[in-house]
C-alpha cells in the first residue's frame, strides 16, 4: 500500500505512523518530521496516507507544478461528521477544487490584494491600537483583542459586518471556534480518528467540539437568512451575497 509515496516513519498495525509525533501534528513536530525524512513526506493516520508538504518551496510546487495531485483532501470521519463533507477545508476533489476556485475569486472582487480590503485591515488596526493606549501601560491579556480584530477583518468580508468587542454572540462564535481547533490538534482526535466509535461515547473534548460545530452553523444560517430578507443577492456586498447569487445563477441554468 505504500509503494509510490513519499518516505515517512514505520506505520503500526491499527495506529498507523502517528506515534512517531507522539499524537500531535504541531508545527516543532511537522518541522522534525521534514527534518528526519525531507519536505514531502508520508505519515500514516490509521489506516490513511497523509502526504506533508513542509516549507515554501514544497507547498508551492505542490498547488502550482502538480496542482492536479493536490487536490485530494484527507477525509477524516471526525471532521466529515463535523462538515457534511462540504466546504474548503474538509472536502475533498472535484468539490474542493470549485470551492477553492470560487472562494478566490470571490476574495479578489472583494478587494483581497487591494486598497478595498486594505481599508478594512487599517481600521481595524486602528481600534486595536485604542484598546492598547487606553490601558495606559497597564498589563493586560492581548489574546482576545488580538483576535477580535483579526476575526473582525474576516467577518467584514464574509459577513458585511463586524462585532463590537461586548458582543455576546461573537464571543461564544470565537469559543467555538478554539474549541473546535484546540480538539483537532489532541491527542483525543487522533484516537477518535482511528476508533470512531469514541466520538460519541467519550464526553468531554469531542462531545464540545460537535457542540461548538453546531453553534457555529446556526450563527451563520441566521446570517444566510438575514442576507436573504436584505434582499441584496443582486448587488453582492460581501461573500454570503456572492454565494447566494452564485446559488441563484447555477439554478437558473
Amino acid at each position: 500500500k505504500s509503494r509510490g509515496l513519499p518516505p515517512g516513519p514505520v506505520p503500526f498495525p491499527i495506529i498507523g505512523s502517528i506515534w512517531w509525533m507522539n499524537f500531535r501534528a504541531d508545527y516543532e513536530s511537522l518541522k522534525k518530521l521534514a527534518k528526519s525524512y525531507g519536505n514531502v513526506c508520508t505519515l500514516w493516520l490509521g489506516h490513511k496516507p497523509v502526504v506533508i508538504l513542509c516549507g515554501f518551496r514544497a507547498v508551492k510546487d505542490g498547488f502550482t507544478t502538480n496542482a492536479d495531485d493536490t487536490c485530494g483532501r484527507l477525509q477524516t470521519y471526525v471532521f466529515d461528521k463535523m462538515s457534511n463533507g462540504k466546504g474548503i477545508l474538509v472536502s475533498s476533489g472535484l468539490i474542493w477544487k470549485r470551492q477553492r476556485h470560487f472562494g478566490v475569486v470571490t476574495l479578489r472582487k472583494l478587494g483581497m490584494g487591494n486598497k478595498g480590503m486594505e481599508r478594512g485591515i487599517q481600521a481595524e488596526a486602528r481600534y486595536l491600537i485604542e484598546f492598547f493606549r487606553d490601558k495606559e501601560g497597564r498589563a493586560v491579556d492581548p489574546s482576545f483583542p488580538i483576535v477580535h480584530t483579526i476575526s473582525n477583518v474576516i467577518c467584514a468580508v464574509v459577513f458585511g459586518h463586524r462585532f463590537s468587542r461586548e458582543d455576546e454572540t461573537f464571543h461564544q462564535l470565537i469559543e467555538a471556534y478554539d474549541s473546535m481547533v484546540a480538539f483537532g490538534n489532541s491527542r483525543l482526535y487522533y484516537l477518535c480518528e482511528i476508533f470512531p466509535w469514541l466520538v460519541a461515547h467519550v464526553p468531554g473534548p469531542a462531545r464540545k467540539a460537535l457542540l461548538s460545530c453546531d453553534v457555529v452553523r446556526s450563527f451563520i444560517r441566521q446570517e444566510v437568512k438575514s442576507h436573504r430578507e436584505r434582499g441584496t443577492i443582486n448587488e453582492p456586498e460581501d461573500f454570503i451575497d456572492f454565494y447566494l447569487d452564485q446559488i441563484e445563477r447555477v439554478s437558473n441554468l
